[in-house]
């Protein structure tokens, strides 16, 4: 596997990180539930973010590898 291949698998984490912190948003937008279930919710929602940003960063970092190499 190249490198380019490992940073597609992570951008496609990161669009499945993306789905799940909507999904969760729209939760947390829904009146019926409890404020503490609300919190609960915005925690997870939070580390998600925090994954989904570390999950780009990789991405970039392993696209970015090689460049210059030719130089």
């Amino acid at each position: 596997m190249l490198l380019k291949d490992l940073a597609n698998e992570y951008r496609e984490s990161a669009a499945m990180l993306t789905e799940r912190i909507k999904k969760l948003t729209e939760q947390i937008a829904d009146k019926n539930i409890c404020e503490m279930e609300k919190m609960r919710l915005r925690r997870r929602a939070d580390i998600l973010r925090t994954m989904y940003y570390e999950t780009l960063k990789t991405a970039k970092y392993l696209e970015g590898y090689y460049a210059g190499e030719d130089a």
